[in-house]
């Protein structure tokens, strides 16, 4: 109902002015006093009784109110382009809020088809690394026995619809009580075996081993949770459209209550597990 008032508003608006101005010359005394004088003379003639005596007392009526008709006139023109300019500025406003759905609707079907890696962690070791610590009785500030180490296994997955191509991968951990921030320099990888990576398809399977092998002490802490191996790091690559993407991971190390296994999980930490 609104919609289609505002539509028939210039109609409207029209109409108004057409009734003040016929009621402003037909109270006029001079435009009165031009109709009875003409009606005497034009009383034979019905036609010009209507018609010519109209159009002359309402040419009578112009020169008498020249200064006051410009007037109106004026303030009928700045009426009308006020009128004209809120349509305008509506009209601007509806085109805007077009050309933005029409934009998000082209980054929806984008995103909808665009190639998206995450990381898969396949298996990694830390229940056995803590269960041949614990056996072994090592003393605190000794190495893993046997020269072991942590391993993670994992590799990245193209949950898209389009080939996506990666570019780097830098990747790293640390062991911490707290969450920490990645370091500004990792380990950076740009050798890849195969570089295009079809949808549904994943990278080659990857092991990731801290450099400096931790320590017993350390080992301990993380199957106590007294301590969390903190893994994280980022993918870079493009998809099809030639945008530029980053997959952000962070993952901490955690030992369930009333389990003796050990286990990797995403974990929220500022902005560094956010990917686009």
């Amino acid at each position: 109902m609104l919609k289609q008032i505002k539509r028939a508003s210039p109609l409207i608006l029209g109409a108004v002015a057409i009734l003040i101005i016929w009621w402003i010359v037909d109270s006029s005394q001079a435009f009165q006093t031009c109709i009875n004088e003409s009606e005497n003379s034009a009383a034979n003639d019905p036609l010009q009784k209507h018609v010519s005596v109209f159009v002359r007392c309402l040419g009578a009526y112009v020169i008498d109110k020249n200064a006051a008709i410009t007037a109106l006139g004026t303030l009928a023109v700045a009426i009308f382009t006020a009128v004209l300019g809120g349509f305008t500025i509506s009209l601007s406003k509806s085109t805007r809020i077009a050309a933005e759905a029409a934009q998000k609707a082209a980054d929806a079907a984008f995103a909808a088809e665009r190639a998206r890696f995450f990381i898969v962690i396949d298996k990694h070791n830390l229940t056995e690394i803590v269960k041949l610590v614990e056996s072994s009785g090592s003393s605190e500030n000794s190495g893993i026995p046997g020269g072991d180490n942590i391993c993670i296994t994992y590799r990245f997955k193209n949950y898209g619809k389009t080939p996506g191509v990666v570019r780097e991968l830098v990747v790293d951990s640390m062991i911490a009580t707290d969450p920490v921030d990645p370091p500004a320099l990792f380990l950076s990888t740009k050798d890849f075996p195969e570089y295009m990576i079809g949808a549904s398809d994943s990278t080659k399977v990857v092991n990731y081993s801290p450099a400096t092998r931790p320590r017993v002490s350390h080992v301990r802490s993380i199957g106590r949770n007294a301590a969390r191996l903190w893994f994280f790091g980022r993918l870079y690559y493009d998809d099809v459209f030639g945008n530029h993407q980053v997959h952000r991971f962070y993952f901490r190390s955690k030992s369930p209550l009333g389990s003796d296994s050990l286990v990797l999980q995403p974990f929220e930490y500022k902005d560094y597990n956010q990917s686009t």
